[in-house]
């Protein structure tokens, strides 16, 4: 069975010094479904060109070494194909390609919505 992949679809860096406030507070959880589901999974990060640079998207790397790849995409692409209709959206895309979660702001449980997703049980 082909792994899901999870796509995260970042779409705000408005933030004159940091990534994105939702970004920011979500790197945590991303950090820790990378290290918990990497061998089941495959992480995308999508960083869409919204009023931000390649710059600043490569300084959050640079910080955060995520271990899992960003797109850059200029056009703003991923935005139209998954009908984005705010910024610092998150959507899970699952094995055939159907999007299994979305979910707006720093908030959100993505952990419990990948656990989910994978049919995982919730880390004790």
């Amino acid at each position: 069975m082909t792994p899901p992949i999870i796509s995260i679809l970042i779409t705000a860096y408005r933030e004159p010094t940091t990534i994105g406030r939702a970004i920011e507070a979500l790197q945590p959880q991303l950090d820790r479904i990378q290290a918990r589901f990497g061998d089941r999974m495959n992480v995308v990060a999508v960083a869409v060109a919204v009023s931000q640079s390649q710059r600043r998207v490569k300084r959050h790397i640079a910080e955060h070494a995520p271990g899992y790849p960003y797109l850059w995409d200029e056009r703003g692409a991923a935005v139209r194909a998954y009908q984005a209709a705010t910024t610092s959206i998150v959507v899970l895309v699952d094995a055939e390609g159907k999007v299994a979660y979305t979910g707006v702001g720093g908030d959100q449980d993505l952990v419990a919505a990948v656990e989910h997703l994978l049919g995982a049980a919730p880390a004790p």
